[in-house]
């Protein structure tokens, strides 16, 4: 198997210098030198590459300091996963710890994309090419039927506004007039759209897609739904004698664009392995996660749930760092040293440099995925506590005017909340932009608030309406706080019940409330633990 691999490599290697000339390979080698190495990690096995000046240069052994090292757990490993036809093979080699990288991990990324563009694109031949449709044609979507064409399918498209479709026209697609006309002779139809009413709105009625779609074919959905929706889908396809696939995507626009999306397949496997080509002409690689459909959609809340943590934290650090002092261009180092994805390193950037009119994803758009994420958790009884947070930004956000802008703008309610200006500042540090709207819209200082346990919760925890409370103090040398008769509905979580309890009288409480004071009583709560969150979720939305 020594022998194998190393042949594997060679051809690697010659694969990669013949390939210098293509167009796709020219633009990713225009970068400063680069090397990585692959090795077994007993090291009976390695090769290095160096790329540099356009050039590829490869010879056995290896190299000191190497900006990635490939490692294997040994040939025989290398070489089954390497020759193995499944899209997921390299990644589940990385799951299994058969296959380590160490280095830079945007280097790694950069290799692995490499790679595949020197293996060149289908064997299929273009004309039996499969007819496929695009329905919906936003930021994604285009993105999406412009790589189709680009890899010689015949595509018909639709949209709610035409116009949308003009550029895709120009490059030799159709237009059909409704859902049901663009998936009449479609072999794989593609839906790209906003949210479970649009794929609801497109897919069922009489010019719905399944009007048209001819029984055994596929219709793939790339748009980020709810696991519910996903079931409904499936059920649809189920009585129309046609097959669904889940496929949403990871990425941003510009990703969809290059065709470098990442793709979260579940489904049948016959159905996945009739569609692989296909999905390979956008995506750079495919996760296949079985055949429950509904895996995919939450597998997408989940990624989407650790993408907007990561970009909260940033902004809260930012927010940290410009309060106490530390330099912003140190801390974007540190982010671009922690996190060497690259779209998290966009995001990095576009939240130092205040960079949000560059919409691949707006705040309305992250709104409905971080409320799939909250609904998807609560119904398996998971606390994702994160995400309530940043759905209350996100709401203070668009309330703020910031809807429109990349979701990544959600840190601008952090820096509202920190008494810091939201218009964006220049990343040389010397002054805001002129103050925009959403500046002369922010907020006063926030009110120092206070919260004493009024009575020591029993251990049995039987809780009586009135019998015990929580006392909020709020002080504001400015002014005091205005407290509402009863809490909005968003800071009652279901199931349980709270209002502040005005003039009544709580256990251990003055029998009057004061200036400037709430007082909260308790009816349904199962632990100490919720009431005091509760307690906070109702000071955060006051």
């Amino acid at each position: 198997m020594k022998m194998m691999f190393e042949l594997i490599l060679l051809t690697l290697a010659r694969r990669l210098r013949r390939s210098c000339a293509k167009d796709g390979m020219k633009e990713k080698l225009r970068v400063p030198a680069r090397s990585v190495q692959i090795r077994t990690r007993d090291g009976s096995v390695a090769r290095h590459f160096v790329f540099c000046g356009g050039a590829v240069l490869s010879r056995r052994g290896t190299i000191t300091s190497p900006d990635v090292t490939l490692v294997w757990q040994d040939a025989a490993t290398a070489t089954r996963v390497l020759l193995s036809s499944a899209p997921d093979a390299v990644p589940a080699a990385l799951a299994d710890q058969f296959l380590t990288i160490t280095g830079d991990g945007e280097v790694a990324i950069w290799f692995s994309e490499l790679v595949r563009l020197c293996r060149g694109g289908s064997t299929t031949d273009a004309a039996a090419r499969p007819a496929i449709a695009v329905i919906g044609l936003g930021r994604m979507g285009s993105g999406i039927a412009a790589q189709l064409l680009r890899a010689g399918y015949p595509v018909t498209v639709h949209n709610r506004s035409a116009d949308k479709a003009r550029a895709l026209l120009d490059a030799g697609a159709t237009f059909a007039a409704t859902p049901a006309d663009a998936a009449r002779h479609a072999v794989i139809a593609i839906t790209s759209l906003a949210n479970d009413d649009a794929v609801r709105a497109v897919v069922e009625g009489s010019q719905g897609l399944l009007g048209g779609l001819a029984p055994g074919a596929i219709h793939i959905g790339t748009s980020t739904i709810s696991p519910e929706a996903t079931g409904r889908l499936v059920e649809l396809h189920a009585g129309h004698g046609s097959d669904y696939l889940a496929v949403p995507v990871l990425g941003r626009p510009d990703a969809a664009a290059a065709g470098e999306l990442i793709g979260l397949v579940a489904g049948k496997a016959s159905v996945f392995a009739a569609s692989r080509e296909v999905l390979a002409a956008f995506t750079r690689q495919l996760q296949y996660l079985g055949p429950d459909h509904a895996i995919a959609a939450a597998a997408k809340l989940a990624a989407n749930y650790t993408a907007v943590t990561v970009i909260d934290l940033m902004g809260q650090i930012y927010a940290f760092g410009e309060k106490t002092g530390i330099p912003l261009a140190m801390l974007h180092s540190m982010f671009r040293m922690l996190w060497a994805q690259p779209v998290m390193q966009g995001y990095a950037t576009r939240i130092w440099q205040r960079q949000f009119d560059d919409v691949g994803f707006d705040l309305r758009g992250g709104l409905k995925d971080v409320t799939l994420m909250v609904n998807a958790a609560s119904a398996h009884g998971v606390h994702w506590d994160f995400a309530e947070t940043i759905q209350r930004k996100m709401t203070a956000g668009i309330a703020m005017g910031l809807g429109g802008r990349d979701w990544s703008s959600v840190c601008d309610v952090t820096r509202a909340q920190a008494g810091l200006a939201i218009a964006p500042d220049h990343p040389s540090g010397s002054g805001p932009w002129p103050p925009s709207r959403e500046a002369r819209l922010a907020p006063p200082s926030p009110v120092t608030c206070s919260a004493q346990w009024c009575q020591k919760w029993p251990e049995d925890r039987k809780i009586g309406r009135g019998a015990r409370g929580t006392r909020i103090v709020a002080t504001n040398p400015a002014r005091h706080l205005a407290v509402p008769d009863r809490p909005r509905a968003r800071a009652r979580p279901e199931g349980m019940s709270a209002a502040p309890s005005g003039n009544r009288i709580s256990a251990g409480g003055p029998k009057k409330r004061q200036k400037g004071e709430t007082w909260f009583t308790a009816a349904g709560f199962r632990s100490p633990e919720e009431w005091r969150n509760l307690c906070w979720n109702w000071l955060e939305l006051m």
